[in-house]
């Protein structure tokens, strides 16, 4: 499921976009090894819409587990 997390930063000048599961671990690794010259950093955490439509369509292409996981989250809203 896409729950990652985008970072994006420039340094000297050139532009760089990491994906990360833990971005701030991610983002204290990048400070620790280029401190300030790190400049223009945006960290974009998936939205519930960018999840939502992540586990649609792996319940789309057949992914049981995904169609499983849909059915609780939705008998758990109706019921």
């Amino acid at each position: 499921m896409s729950t990652q997390a985008e970072v994006r930063w420039s340094r000297d000048g050139q532009r760089f976009v990491h994906s990360a599961d833990d971005p701030t671990r991610f983002v204290r690794e990048l400070f620790r090894q280029y401190g300030e010259s790190v400049e223009d950093l945006e960290v974009r955490r998936a939205s519930l819409e960018d999840t939502y439509m992540a586990l649609v369509r792996r319940a789309e292409s057949g992914d049981a587990a995904a169609e499983d996981v849909m059915a609780r989250k939705f008998s758990v809203v109706a019921g």
